[in-house]
């Protein structure tokens, strides 16, 4: 019979979750240990204890042993040990969505430059926008700051006489052989624009 038992318990986990659950298991096995996991490819924590009966553990002390979540949000510990520990990085979070991004542009090939995809909270009814860039191409706020400075300049570039102009143009009766339908004003206004060299610039 083995002296010890190895309890491994697969992370990532919440820093108060993983710290409640190795005090219950102390308190059920007195003098556990934390043992190096040297399984690289597992994320767990290994928990070593004697192997023996586990002491009967009572409710009040089991409730003693609970930890809340920090109020700022608990860390995400990948490994606990002699060596010391490890937490979840944001760095890490990306690594692990890498094939799901790749899966992503995949599916949707169209997709140039960037996707985005919808995510809601169902517990707080929360909607997030999940953004998928390509570093080689223009990133969705760079494009929008684009565009609102071309926006911007093209409102410079007209004068206030200019859009009242058009305004008094498009008001007028349409010529006899216009029609009268959507496609016909965009032509109209079109026209009354051009009258004016309307975006034009002075030579």
């Amino acid at each position: 019979m083995t002296e010890t038992i190895d309890i491994c318990i697969a992370t990532p986990l919440p820093s108060s979750v993983l710290l409640t659950v190795g005090g219950l298991i102390d308190a059920a096995w007195p003098g556990a240990e934390l043992a190096t996991n040297h399984d690289g490819r597992v994320n767990q924590v290994i928990f070593r204890i004697r192997n023996r009966p586990a002491r009967t553990v009572t409710p009040e002390e089991a409730e003693a042993l609970i930890l809340e979540p920090e109020p700022d949000g608990d860390v995400q510990v990948t490994s606990m040990g002699p060596a010391g520990v490890s937490v979840l990085t944001p760095a890490d979070v990306a690594a692990n969505l890498l094939p799901v991004i790749e899966q992503a542009f995949e599916e949707f090939p169209e997709a140039e430059n960037y996707l985005e995809m919808p995510v809601r909270d169902p517990k707080s009814g929360h909607r997030y926008l999940l953004t998928f860039c390509r570093s080689a191409g223009q990133t969705p706020h760079e494009l929008r700051s684009i565009a609102e400075a071309k926006l911007e300049k093209a409102y410079g570039d007209c004068s206030d006489a200019q859009i009242r102009e058009v305004h008094r143009l498009l008001e007028q009766p349409r010529a006899i052989n216009r029609g009268d339908t959507y496609e016909d004003g965009v032509r109209a206004a079109m026209d009354a624009m051009r009258s004016l060299n309307f975006g034009r610039r002075s030579e």
